[in-house]
């Protein structure tokens, strides 16, 4: 049998899943009240943890997102350096035309994904699942 602390720590961490997950507020508080008879300032706490358990996560995430989009950028910028910038135009058949497009489109996913990931770094809110 579970002590009351174990009891307590498993749902703090469901609590933290359910907010993690894009629950509401009150989903959660009505959870609370239904499932665990807890209401008023303790129940308030308990989502005020995992309020901040999910900020923390989407700005590690955010984090991770952004040093790789930085890298994708350097990576992009490189490639036309080298294809454009030496006043030297390499002409090739179709692969340097389709390689050409494929880094076009990988500088635009990483310019998009850099501040998408900026601003949740920033304000450390997302919509929908945090992870």
């Amino acid at each position: 049998m579970k002590s009351p602390e174990e009891k307590l720590e498993m749902m703090r961490q469901q609590v933290i899943s359910k907010v993690r997950w894009g629950a509401q507020q009150q989903e959660v508080l009505d959870w609370l009240r239904e499932k665990h008879s807890i209401v008023g300032p303790e129940a308030e706490q308990l989502f005020t943890q995992a309020t901040r358990a999910r900020t923390k996560r989407i700005r590690e995430n955010a984090l991770i997102r952004l040093v790789l989009s930085v890298l994708g950028i350097a990576g992009v910028a490189v490639f036309f350096a080298t294809r454009f910038g030496m006043g030297v135009i390499v002409y090739g058949g179709s692969s340097t035309v389709i390689a050409t497009v494929l880094v076009a489109a990988l500088g635009w996913l990483s310019i998009t994904t850099f501040i998408r990931s900026l601003a949740q770094l920033l304000t450390g809110e997302k919509a929908g699942p945090a992870d």
